[in-house]
């Protein structure tokens, strides 16, 4: 009886994969059949799009704000709902280019229709009409278009060395561009256009758009410069040495991991000197004869090799009492002094004494007040230049009781963590230098205490003799 019901069973649960299986293979499309859906989705898309509530002059489409690739989207979308909804797995893509890259057109929109990634027909282009659409004339056309024919530009951006730091320096291309534009009647806005990844920038572009009475007629893409860029928090000294003494050895760090091979290749060297500089002109070229507080140039062993960077302040908030977060975080935190006498500070006290860290600079209660923590939060404790070169140690106790401890050796009179919640820490230094001094105190008396009862032990063995005698 057992043997014909596991038999049964076993019957049933091959019947259901094979329905279920053939309901897959037949729910999955022919490429004909993609097709056919592709060109029916095609022929209902529109030939123009109006955005009555945009102006173009606020129409840029760059990295931080796609509000008019959401609003031609949006537009899209409505043609596509209710009983005209796409079939399942189908969308369409919206893209303010055809291929790639280029000078993007205000005007314009590419639409193309996939399915699951899969790119099945290629791009319709949409026209798209704004709020001021009747400003538009041929004649401010010609004039824009002749202004900026033989207009160029470079735009730096910068490779982040020590964190997601890349940035888009506008002031040389804004200053390229207003030099040639001088006298005429236009104005522009400068956009990075493309994706930003891991502060990276990778397939991106810099569009310069050009106006008149608040109309688009022209764009112009730029030479992309990419330079190292460095984030230095705002709790550093704004002087050129304390800038300096910050950097350099992140610097060296990043040469001789992320780098090494290239530098190697060109045969810079070692990094000797970091040095502040007024313009790029002497190293990039006459074209960046612009000046910036921000820029400094790396010298290496080998004479004449020279690589300029930007160390750029990056702002930061002080929770409490020499305890920072950047302001990119996203969060807000509140924070609190922990008091000596209580468990908590007792409780750190005593792991960390175990470890040799009686010296403690500070405990605090950290709670977060407002937004989430994705991923980690970098945490800064700045805790004295008078202490660099120590080795100190943080305390993290987690929610769950269990304590996180960090290890690190003071740089410019900062500690900086990552966690991934908050509670109580305590930052403490090393005393193995006062523990070195004890040690060799106790050694002596130890020495000196032994010696003593030998010399007594001596004596006694002595006198033992004499009286044996």
């Amino acid at each position: 009886m057992k043997k014909t019901k596991n038999y049964l069973l076993f019957v049933l649960a091959f019947f259901g994969f094979v329905v279920f299986s053939s309901q897959v293979c037949a729910a999955e499309l022919t490429y004909e059949e993609k097709l056919q859906n592709a060109n029916a989705i095609f022929e209902k898309l529109p030939d123009t799009i109006v955005l009555d509530d945009v102006k173009e002059i606020d129409a840029i489409v760059d990295y931080e704000s796609r509000s008019i690739v959401s609003k031609v989207k949006e537009k899209i979308d409505a043609n596509f709902s209710g009983e005209n909804a796409l079939p399942e797995g189908f969308y369409i893509d919206t893209n303010l280019y055809k291929n790639g890259f280029g000078n993007g057109d205000l005007h314009k929109f590419y639409l193309q229709i996939m399915y699951k990634s899969e790119c099945l027909l290629d791009a319709k282009e949409v026209g798209v009409e704004y709020q001021n659409r009747a400003d538009y004339n041929t004649e401010d056309l010609e004039y824009v278009s002749n202004a900026v024919k033989e207009l160029e530009f470079d735009v730096l951006v910068g490779l982040p060395i020590n964190e997601d730091f890349g940035f888009f320096l506008p002031e040389f291309a804004e200053s390229r561009i207003e030099e040639q534009i001088k006298g005429q009647d236009i104005t522009y806005k400068l956009a990075i256009e493309g994706g930003m990844g891991d502060g990276f920038v990778g397939s991106s572009t810099a569009v310069a758009y050009f106006y008149k009475n608040g109309v688009s007629y022209v764009s112009k893409s730029a030479k992309l410069v990419t330079i190292p860029s460095l984030a230095v928090p705002s709790i550093i000294e704004q002087t050129e040495e304390a800038y300096i003494n910050y950097a350099l050895p992140i610097i060296k760090t990043w040469l001789k991991g992320d780098v090494k091979e290239l530098i190697d290749a060109d045969g810079y060297g070692e990094i000797v000197k970091l040095r502040k500089i007024d313009s790029l002109e002497d190293i990039c070229g006459p074209q960046y004869d612009v000046a910036s507080n921000d820029l400094y140039v790396m010298e290496f062993s080998n004479e004449g090799m020279l690589i300029p960077i930007v160390m750029q302040k990056k702002d930061v908030t002080e929770v409490v009492d020499s305890v920072y977060i950047d302001n990119e975080s996203g969060v807000k935190l509140s924070g609190e002094a922990i008091e000596n006498t209580h468990d908590t500070f007792k409780e750190l006290l005593s792991v960390a004494s175990k470890k040799g860290f009686n010296q403690v600079f500070k405990a605090y209660e950290l709670k977060l007040v407002e937004g989430d923590i994705n991923g980690k939060l970098k945490i800064t404790f700045s805790i004295g230049q008078e202490n660099n070169g120590k080795k100190a140690l943080v305390l993290h106790k987690k929610h769950d009781n269990t304590v996180e401890e960090f290890e690190a050796i003071v740089e410019n009179g900062l500690i900086t963590i990552e966690v991934e919640e908050l509670s109580p820490f305590m930052v403490a230094l090393s005393d193995n230098n006062a523990q070195t001094g004890t040690l060799n105190i106790a050694l002596y008396g130890i020495l000196a205490v032994t010696s003593l009862i030998g010399i007594a032990c001596i004596i006694a063995s002595t006198m033992k003799k004499q009286t044996n005698k």
